[in-house]
């Protein structure tokens, strides 16, 4: 049910209209297209927690320096 409800939102209409204007394959469609979507993003944050980690280790193993004047 709750499906329903991000779909309405994303297409900017009410529940009710959504449910009359979106067919059942329609409706399958989007939730493949959400799912798909969903698994990409997770893919980017951990592409992108994995490069911060990355980071961290060179970081980590660089010898701490002062700048001039110091």
């Amino acid at each position: 049910m709750l499906a329903w409800f991000f779909l309405a939102e994303t297409l900017g209409i009410p529940v009710s209209e959504c449910q009359e204007r979106v067919s059942s394959a329609e409706f399958t469609e989007w939730m493949a297209y959400f799912e798909i979507k969903q698994e990409e993003q997770e893919k980017i944050m951990k592409e992108q927690e994995r490069k911060a980690k990355e980071g961290v280790r060179s970081l980590s193993s660089q010898p701490l320096t002062m700048g001039p004047g110091r």
